[in-house]
């Protein structure tokens, strides 16, 4: 069986899961998940129900990235020149 025929079974029992221990679950996607094929009734209800925000976030550009990576660098001590 391939990992996306899988899918539907798994994404509801996850659900499920962090809902039973009052987690959080963040989503990412190009597109809403109304727009998501093949999703069963219930998980569709579900994700419909939850908050969304709708526009997505902004390309990163060079300055963002810039700090981003020397952040992480320098969370591992490693020195780069600029």
């Amino acid at each position: 069986m391939m990992p996306t025929e899988r899918a539907p079974t798994a994404a509801p029992t996850c659900f499920n899961l962090v809902a039973e221990r009052r987690g959080a679950m963040l989503l990412t996607a190009r597109e809403p998940p109304a727009r998501w094929a093949g999703l069963l009734p219930d998980l569709r209800s579900r994700l419909a129900a939850a908050p969304a925000v709708a526009g997505g976030v902004a390309e990163p550009d060079d300055a963002l990235l810039a700090a981003l990576l020397g952040k992480l660098f320098a969370d591992r001590q490693l020195a780069v020149r600029q």
